[in-house]
């Protein structure tokens, strides 16, 4: 497999959002002769529609445009990750003033720096996503080892990239190897292992005095390459070759067609009791709320968006009850300070008892006679879904 490692760094513009570049109802540009232009309002409108409908959530949309007057031409320029994105925009503007000259300089991401490698594959069991390109910004999210993820730009060491579950961030060159989409359909293909335990190791050799390779989370991926004894050989995305204990992990197409249960979910999420709370964090290194029940879901084969304000719009909505009867195990509980404002998740144990990441990952109850009730937490439920079938 051909693999080809991050070196480059590209500087790129930085691009003020739609959001703050169209606060006032107008926008006014320098023109080419350096006199005020004015770009009329009603394009500024056009662009904060497209945004609204097309690419609503940034998390999940690179959606960057500046309009700029020169002359009676509008320069239109910007990054999106979506061609059709960038259609729709053009042909939008071109039909609101179909007497104004647009000159498309959109730039539609991967950059033709990265072509042919626009993959990157994580090699290092946890990566870290960030906001901006630098180890100082707000971590907002983490992908595992394994992940495939799309390349977009690259700056200052750093990768923009979108994970599985089409979250957009920052990836240091050195979690990742550099791939064309030739390995990526190479490392995707024959037998695959799928971490289960809460900790485990890749050695350089089988049984316990070998040497660590890497460390491994729930949810990381590995090829499978040969057994030997309580040993599963294995290969990492940046070719490494080693072993793990047996019982730590589980065969990736076992795990894709256990059936989901009830009784397993909650297990499985009472067994990250005491992991240590982490904003961005969606691993057993340490979680934040909704990155805990993304985890404990995506070990069961349901996966969700990232953040609560996302999930709240998954499954079916549940009426509690005077005393919460009609909520189920594996139920999913939102709070916020009103109904569109969510920003933490809990999952739900039943007899009105919730899991979830609050400093740590720990076990409150809704019930006022219960010693770890949380007073707030039920003053700020707004509401409840069901995420599993049946």
């Amino acid at each position: 497999m051909k693999r080809k490692c991050a070196s480059r760094s590209l500087k790129n513009a930085i691009l003020l959002s739609v959001e703050v570049l169209m606060l006032p109802a107008a926008i006014f540009l320098s023109s080419c002769q350096g006199s005020a232009a004015e770009v009329p309002e009603y394009l500024v409108k056009v662009v904060e529609d497209v945004k609204s409908i097309h690419a609503p959530d940034y998390r999940a949309e690179l959606f960057q445009i500046e309009l700029q007057r020169k002359g009676n031409q509008i320069i239109v320029f910007g990054e999106v990750t979506d061609p059709r994105l960038r259609q729709h925009l053009l042909d939008s503007l071109r039909s609101a003033a179909g007497d104004i000259t647009f000159l498309d300089s959109i730039a539609v991401l991967p950059t033709e720096e990265l072509r042919p490698n626009v993959y990157g594959i994580v090699c290092v069991s946890v990566a870290n996503m960030r906001r901006e390109p630098s180890l100082r910004a707000e971590l907002v999210n983490q992908t595992l080892l394994g992940t495939v993820l799309d390349l977009y730009k690259e700056e200052d060491g750093f990768y923009y990239t979108r994970n599985r579950d089409r979250y957009l961030g920052w990836v240091d060159e050195s979690s990742l190897t550099v791939v064309d989409s030739l390995a990526v359909a190479e490392w995707r293909r024959g037998s695959r292992v799928v971490c289960t335990a809460n900790y485990g190791l890749v050695r350089d050799r089988a049984g316990a005095s070998g040497n660590p390779i890497t460390d491994l989370v729930p949810g990381v991926v590995l090829k499978k390459t040969g057994q030997n004894g309580s040993w599963t050989k294995v290969q990492t995305p940046d070719g490494q070759v080693g072993y793990v204990e047996k019982e730590l992990v589980i065969d990736e197409a076992q795990l894709r067609s256990d059936k989901v249960d009830r009784g397993k979910l909650v297990s499985l999420a009472k067994s990250y009791l005491g992991i240590p709370y982490l904003w961005g964090g969606t691993s057993t290194k340490g979680f934040d709320c909704s990155g805990f029940v993304q985890t404990v879901f995506r070990m069961n084969n349901i996966h969700l968006p990232r953040d609560a304000s996302q999930q709240v719009h998954e499954g079916e909505r549940v009426e509690p009850g005077k005393n919460f009867e009609k909520v189920r195990e594996g139920d999913l509980l939102f709070f916020g300070s009103t109904p569109a404002r969510i920003t933490h998740v809990a999952l739900y144990l039943g007899n009105q008892h919730y899991i979830h990441a609050a400093g740590l990952v720990r076990i409150n109850s809704l019930n006022p006679r219960d010693s770890f009730y949380s007073e707030y937490r039920l003053n700020t439920l707004q509401a409840i879904k069901r995420v599993l079938p049946g």
